[in-house]
């Protein structure tokens, strides 16, 4: 259970909280960047939570992934689905973190 629970929770928690940190540097500090930087997260973190499932089911299921992926939509849809699911995780954690973006702001004050 803690292998197959808590370990992936807790990389989807701490992802939510290094890839809006890591993409701020990219946006501009504005509202349009914080809006951008928003929806770059959130498409970033969709993508890392589906190609997390995508290792686990492989490590447990090796037949099942390559079943799902030979079809190539079914299983792409598969994953992407289980990621925007995972956003029950991810999501609250990513919003308290873009939200203190303006904080770290050096040129723009909020």
């Amino acid at each position: 259970m803690f292998t197959e629970l808590v370990v992936p929770s807790v990389f989807l928690a701490l992802a939510s909280i290094v890839v809006p940190r890591r993409l701020e540097r990219l946006v501009p500090e504005t509202i349009g960047g914080l809006v951008f930087l928003t929806v770059l997260s959130c498409a970033a973190m969709l993508l890392i939570s589906a190609l997390g499932f995508s290792a686990l089911y492989q490590v447990e299921n090796p037949e099942l992934t390559e079943r799902l992926l030979r079809d190539g939509s079914t299983g792409f849809w598969h994953f992407l689905s289980l990621g925007a699911k995972a956003g029950l995780i991810w999501g609250p954690i990513l919003a308290l973190v873009v939200s203190t973006a303006p904080r770290r702001w050096t040129t723009n004050t909020w």
